[in-house]
């Protein structure tokens, strides 16, 4: 081999070798760059949905604390369309059906889902919370009238019956059947005892059918033997 030819096989060697660094050396910095781009990316997701918790936040509180129970008191911007607009987040209020919640008059307990879209450049991320109903009683409304011992009556929601007399026997009676037999409770009073009054309460569940039988003493009354029969109803 002549040495000519030795010559441009060195430098053969020596392009190849350089070839192979360049492309390490910019594939390395391919991956800097994108790994780079990356975290950059991940940081900013990350700041929009700071934001967002942050708005989940501060519309649960809006709710917690509002004092009248209507809408306007959460949709601080005056436009009561359901949908609120920060700097950083907008919030929609939504109800039961996904849809917007709106009308300033409309009761803040219709609210039961809240989103929250942070807002960073043109990156979004977004958070939905359901409304917990933590203030919300059980008990509805109390029924006094028109109820009479004796009377079978359609219980059309779960509830309660209270009753009380004067001296005599009470018994608080529901079931299933139109015609209810099942004895759930009892109360009695004597004349000769110091109890003057005679009183029970039974619960009753929505569909079943229930009355209040009472019976008088045999030894007699004190006063008027009738019994007060009154309905609170449990739930909706």
């Amino acid at each position: 081999m002549s040495q000519k030819t030795k010559k441009a096989s060195v430098l053969v060697v020596t392009a190849i070798v350089l070839g192979l660094i360049l492309t390490i050396a910019l594939s390395t910095s391919l991956v800097s760059i994108l790994e780079r781009k990356a975290s950059v990316s991940s940081n900013i997701s990350n700041v929009a949905y700071q934001k967002a918790d942050t708005g989940i936040e501060k519309t649960l509180q809006l709710i917690k604390n509002n004092t009248d129970g209507k809408l306007s008191t959460v949709d601080i911007d005056g436009t009561c369309d359901g949908i609120i607009k920060y700097p950083d987040y907008k919030i929609e209020l939504k109800d039961e059906d996904n849809a917007l919640v709106t009308g300033c008059d409309t009761e803040v307990a219709d609210i039961m889902l809240v989103k929250s879209t942070g807002l960073t450049g043109t990156n979004q991320r977004s958070v939905e919370v359901a409304v917990a109903d933590e203030g919300e009683s059980i008990f509805k409304k109390w029924y006094t009238d028109g109820y009479n011992q004796d009377e079978v009556y359609h219980a059309e929601t779960d509830g309660i019956v209270t009753a009380y007399g004067s001296i005599g026997f009470i018994q608080g009676i529901t079931d299933s059947s139109s015609t209810p037999t099942t004895i759930v409770n009892e109360s009695w009073a004597t004349l000769f005892s110091n109890i003057v009054h005679t009183s029970l309460s039974f619960p009753v569940i929505k569909g079943d059918y229930w009355k209040v039988h009472y019976s008088s003493n045999p030894g007699g009354c004190a006063g008027n033997c009738t019994t007060t029969i009154r309905w609170l109803q449990v739930g909706e």
